[in-house]
């Protein structure tokens, strides 16, 4: 009787032991989901960087041409005669953003 007792002490030692495995299992399985998010998110953080830099690089192209032609505008005469009303309005349009302007 003794020995049958021990075996069935044995078998339960068993399933217990399975039973921690599982858990151990299970643990494991959510730090790998963890870091998966982890990851995830760094790439998310990652992307949002670089659209960060794409846009501080798209507003300095764009205040670098703001900035050329100011410069360039400071040396075109605002009253020039192609010999067209139309050329006329469509360069001032072009390089000074109105086509208003004093007959010529």
């Amino acid at each position: 009787k003794s020995i049958d007792k021990f075996k069935k002490s044995i078998d339960k030692f068993k399933k217990s032991i399975d039973k921690f495995k599982k858990s151990i299992d299970k643990l494991e399985n959510t730090i790998d989901k963890f870091d998966k998010s982890i990851d995830k998110s760094g790439n998310t953080i990652d992307n949002w960087e670089m659209s960060i830099e794409k846009s501080r690089k798209s507003i300095d192209k764009t205040l670098y041409s703001i900035d050329f032609w100011s410069f360039s505008t400071d040396f075109l005469p605002f009253s020039v005669d192609f010999g067209s009303p139309a050329i006329n309005d469509t360069y001032r349009s072009a390089v000074f953003g109105t086509k208003k302007c004093a007959p010529i």
